[in-house]
């Protein structure tokens, strides 16, 4: 449990950073009051990725794109919470793009398109094989 706990503060100072280095007015903390809160809203958006990554119906992730449409989340955080707790980010850039593309953010759209190149540029980090049937 507290190995998951370092690896989660890393992100959220990774999206501190971030946010910072881009002049965000949009901060991932605004509404949290303490660490437990912070957790909180991490795993819910993280949560909210995974479905968009298993391909869900829009409306199980709809909270996270009024989220995005409505600017409440920063560009700046879901992308390092999609770098560190998705498997196929390119599929979950595409979807953030055509988000940002629907609201008119231009601007976070490239942000997605430039991260979703990065992404294909490189194979899954899985691999799968055959089941061998004299292991088994």
């Amino acid at each position: 449990m507290n190995n998951i706990l370092m690896n989660v503060c890393g992100i959220l100072i990774d999206i501190h950073e971030k946010e910072l280095a881009s002049e965000e007015k949009i901060s991932f903390f605004t509404g949290c009051s303490n660490f437990q809160s912070i957790y909180e809203k991490y795993n819910t958006v993280r949560f909210l990725l995974r479905r968009m990554e298993l391909g869900f119906e829009k409306e199980s992730y709809a909270e996270l794109r009024s989220a995005a449409l409505c600017e409440e989340i920063s560009c700046e955080a879901l992308v390092e919470i999609v770098l560190h707790a998705v498997v196929d980010k390119a599929i979950v850039m595409q979807g953030l793009e055509s988000i940002y593309l629907e609201a008119g953010a231009e601007k976070n759209a490239q942000k997605c398109r430039q991260i979703y190149e990065l992404v294909c540029a490189k194979p899954l980090p899985v691999a799968y094989c055959q089941k061998n049937d004299e292991c088994c």
